[in-house]
């Protein structure tokens, strides 16, 4: 219950007590995604990632843990011209605060 809505292309990392998923593209809406989600086990619950600040819409990105932050970066990300281009963008995501930074 209250998991972010399906996707393929997303990202997610582990950081010892929780799984963080981010980005992604949902087929069935055919939408980019720039939303994501974590999910703990112990209490079997989903909370939403915060979107301010959080990087454009993308897919088949990259993100890792650093011990305290998801660091995203790249992939493919739908320009003004409507095609895919690749990025060379990203942020940062602190999980305790719920906040991003470029």
């Amino acid at each position: 219950m209250g998991a972010p809505v399906g996707r393929t292309g997303h990202t997610a990392v582990w950081t010892g007590n929780e799984m963080i998923i981010w980005g992604g593209y949902n087929r069935e809406t055919q939408s980019w995604l720039n939303t994501g989600g974590r999910y703990k086990p112990s209490t079997n619950s989903w909370t939403p990632t915060n979107v301010a600040d959080a990087p454009i819409a993308r897919y088949e990105h990259t993100a890792v843990w650093t011990g305290s932050e998801m660091i995203v970066w790249g992939g493919l990300a739908l320009g003004s011209d409507f095609l895919l281009h690749a990025t060379n963008t990203g942020a940062r995501y602190d999980p305790v605060t719920d906040t991003w930074k470029p």
